[in-house]
């Protein structure tokens, strides 16, 4: 078992690891606004939500894009999966969370992965310790290349 590998999701794909690390996703994405559209999923399942705009996938193909991405990334993990992100709230309003997190909340979801929001979060509970290991100048001379 190697051990630990970092890249991107593209870099990731059709691998699978232990522990899965997914840093600032939602803060990154092109998407922004558009991912409100999973809002309608959430009332669906009875939770309320605020308004959202209706999903016409020949405007939203960013976030088509974005959501292949996402489950690329969030099924690389074998046990655990960590969700680093500065904008798991929605922009300007702090009571509101990320549309994805509202969906993965409403789905019962929530205790399947650590949502981590800034770095004032960080606690025992979140500690990326495990994650570590000693690596030498030769190792990262062989992963270089």
């Amino acid at each position: 078992e190697r051990p630990g590998f970092v890249g991107t999701v593209f870099d990731a794909k059709g691998l699978e690891f232990r522990d899965v690390l997914l840093y600032n996703f939602f803060k990154d994405s092109p998407a922004k606004n558009e991912w409100r559209v999973i809002l309608e999923q959430v009332r669906a399942r009875g939770k309320p939500t605020s308004e959202y705009p209706k999903f016409e996938r020949a405007k939203m193909s960013i976030l088509v894009s974005e959501f292949k991405e996402l489950y690329t990334a969030i099924t690389r993990t074998q046990q655990r999966l960590w969700i680093v992100d500065e904008d798991l709230y929605l922009p300007g309003d702090e009571t509101e969370k990320h549309p994805m997190i509202q969906f993965w909340e409403a789905g019962g979801m929530r205790d399947d992965f650590t949502l981590v929001n800034t770095t004032e979060d960080f606690s025992p509970e979140t500690s990326f310790a495990s994650l570590a290991c000693r690596s030498t100048t030769d190792d990262w001379a062989r992963e270089g290349q």
